[in-house]
């Protein structure tokens, strides 16, 4: 059987650990909770993030770029979402590094605990969250519509609701 780069694991693919940027991504941008101090988690990341944990067996990180005082882990919570991630990777705790630096990228993978190509990187932003991985020999996926230059590498998605069949039926890339 060929491999298949983007499924999950326990699907014949390669891929064991999902890092999924919060900003943009997973959160509801028509919404914003001043008692979390941030946008929510929307309904379809929500589907999502417990098709990708329960269904495919995968684990899962965010990493996201954040502020002092900004976790994401509260707005995961209110989400019923908590016992879903197995690591929540944040540029203040460590000092500001952040995406799209190499040290953040390095450090979501110690988190993985896994080869850099069994680790994928999702996010809506070409530079930070795509590019870098990609690099670094993370496979990646940018959510949202393709740059004005085209996707140079990795796969593009139009929403978060299709990550889930991305890694039911791989990909021939």
């Amino acid at each position: 059987m060929p491999s298949r780069p983007f499924a999950a694991a326990g699907l014949g693919g390669s891929i064991e650990v999902v890092a999924l940027n919060y900003g943009r991504t997973l959160d509801d941008s028509r919404r914003y909770d001043p008692e979390l101090g941030m946008r929510p988690v929307s309904d379809i990341a929500i589907q999502v993030i417990r098709a990708l944990h329960t269904q495919l067996g995968l684990r899962l990180l965010v990493a996201s770029n954040t502020r002092p005082g900004q976790d994401r882990r509260r707005a995961l919570a209110a989400a019923g979402l908590g016992t879903c991630f197995a690591g929540v990777v944040q540029s203040h705790e460590l000092r500001d590094l952040g995406k799209p630096y190499r040290g953040f990228f390095r450090h979501v993978q110690a988190v993985a605990g896994c080869a850099p190509g069994r680790l994928l990187f999702v996010g809506h932003n070409l530079l930070h969250d795509v590019l870098t991985p990609v690099e670094l020999g993370m496979p990646a996926v940018l959510v949202g519509p393709v740059p004005p230059r085209g996707l140079p590498l990795g796969v593009q998605l139009p929403d978060i609701a299709v990550l889930p069949q991305l890694l039911v039926e791989g990909t021939d890339d």
